[in-house]
């Protein structure tokens, strides 16, 4: 994981220059590796990252209020489109873009049926996750 720290770290030089507000995302992912490296990657973008390795309620997203939601599409026996779902038709999270995550063959699809901003396939790429991160951060600065 110090390799990756260190290699991640380069990468990210002339990216973590630029001024991001001191958002929140909320990354629901199961696999520890790919939450670990997820929280790294928005760390570095100096964005505050709330991880969490299952399901959260409705009231719990309401009380986090996150900017952002990456939101695995397979958490511990539970579809992450469900609650996509619940979060897209509840009027309080409603407003909340969320990015479905996986490597399914078929994700845009499933992005599309439950409601979701925008997809990330996994493995994702660093170019595409930092774009996908300033599209719905940096508009809201």
């Amino acid at each position: 994981m110090q390799i990756l720290k260190f290699i991640l770290k380069n990468e990210f030089k002339c990216i973590s220059s630029k001024t991001y507000m001191k958002n929140t995302i909320l990354i629901i992912e199961d696999d520890k590796d790919t939450l670990d490296i997820l929280s790294y990657l928005a760390e570095a973008l100096q964005i505050q990252v709330i991880p969490r390795s299952d399901v959260l309620t409705l009231k719990e997203i309401e009380a986090i209020a996150p900017s952002l939601i990456l939101l695995d599409h397979w958490i511990n026996g539970k579809l992450g489109g469900s609650l996509c779902k619940a979060i897209k038709s509840n009027p309080a999270t409603s407003h909340i873009p969320i990015a479905i995550i996986s490597a399914h063959n078929d994700l845009g699809r499933i992005a599309k049926d439950c409601g979701a901003d925008t997809y990330l396939n996994k493995p994702f790429d660093i170019d595409d996750l930092t774009a996908l991160i300033e599209k719905y951060m940096l508009a809201r600065t």
